[in-house]
């Protein structure tokens, strides 16, 4: 039996044949044990992690000097690597890949893979990475906090990030907000689409609070989400989140 070492070694291979061949063979094997409980699912991700992480032994040169090591595999596999691991990673493959957001080569695949684990050790993660690198990576990770409505801290992360200086972050993380279900949030992002000079940019802030109204009215809270709406209503919002709120007035209080 092939192991998952193997394949990921095979995926490297300069012929293009025996590259795909090799991922799709392995997609197939993952995408089978990738059911929650499976009996093989946590060793199929801890084999990928360790693919994904993988470094090359200490050596030195002929002159003795320490050759830094590296990683076994490419870019490009460590890519479809990370694109397995979203079927199977957990928990304990967080620390891993937190590691790896600090990698050029690979953030942003790490990233990934860590919006789509559930639970408090990824939204840790994501948190502690909005201290790093620039806006064009951390814009993925604010949009993956909002995954994660029940994580008071990935919240008040949100919540900080709604009067970042960078616009691009600004807005992501409104419209994050959109499906906390937590009424509190619109205040903020009420600030947000007032500090917000470009008309796309307001109107996609205003959008989203009707969205978070929308939400709200889906699970009985009424007049959280009529409050919202007539707080549009009444905003600098361009007409067409106006026409919206007055839309979704009227459909809360039928």
């Amino acid at each position: 039996m092939t192991s998952i070492h193997d394949y990921v070694t095979q995926m490297g291979e300069a012929d293009p044949a025996v590259a795909f061949k090799a991922f799709k063979d392995l997609q197939e094997t993952v995408a089978r044990c990738s059911t929650p409980g499976h009996g093989e699912r946590a060793a199929t991700a801890a084999a990928l992690a360790a693919e994904f992480t993988a470094k090359t032994a200490p050596a030195k040169d002929a002159e003795g000097r320490d050759i830094p090591p590296r990683s076994v595999h490419s870019a490009k596999v460590r890519e479809q690597v990370a694109r397995l691991l979203e079927l199977v990673a957990g928990a304990p493959e967080v620390a891993v890949l937190a590691a790896a957001m600090s990698d050029l080569e690979v953030r942003e695949a790490a990233r990934r893979v860590l919006a789509v684990i559930p639970g408090p050790e990824a939204a840790d993660a994501l948190i502690a990475a909005l201290g790093d690198l620039g806006p064009e990576f951390l814009i993925g990770v604010v949009a993956a906090l909002g995954r994660h409505k029940e994580h008071g801290a990935a919240q008040e992360a949100l919540r900080r990030t709604t009067g970042d200086e960078c616009p691009a972050l600004r807005i992501t993380a409104v419209e994050a907000q959109a499906c906390s279900l937590d009424p509190g949030n619109d205040a903020f992002m009420a600030d947000a689409a007032g500090k917000v000079s470009c008309l796309r940019f307001r109107g996609r802030a205003h959008a989203a609070r009707l969205r978070l109204a929308e939400a709200l009215q889906r699970t009985g809270q009424k007049a959280a989400a009529r409050r919202i709406c007539q707080a549009v209503r009444s905003s600098d919002a361009p007409a067409p989140q106006k026409d919206a709120a007055e839309r979704m007035l009227k459909a809360v209080a039928s």
